[in-house]
């Protein structure tokens, strides 16, 4: 859903963040997709900027991990 949100390949910018937050020290080993959702959504914020942010928090949306009046 991310790699549609900014029309790329999954590799590039999607590819990017998940890494960013899978190596990040904030992640830790009990924690919930929805803490996982929200650091998503920084690292793609401090990777990128607000717009892309945005779709990755769309997309946590859309598939039910968060809802509109979180993070």
């Amino acid at each position: 859903m991310v790699a549609l949100g900014l029309d790329g390949y999954a590799w590039e910018k999607p590819g990017k963040i998940w890494y960013g937050a899978l190596t990040n020290r904030r992640l830790r080993y009990n924690a919930t997709f929805k803490q996982f959702a929200e650091l998503t959504i920084d690292v793609a914020e401090k990777l990128y900027d607000n717009k892309v942010s945005d779709v990755v928090k769309k997309a946590w949306i859309e598939v039910g991990v968060l809802s509109e009046n979180e993070k």
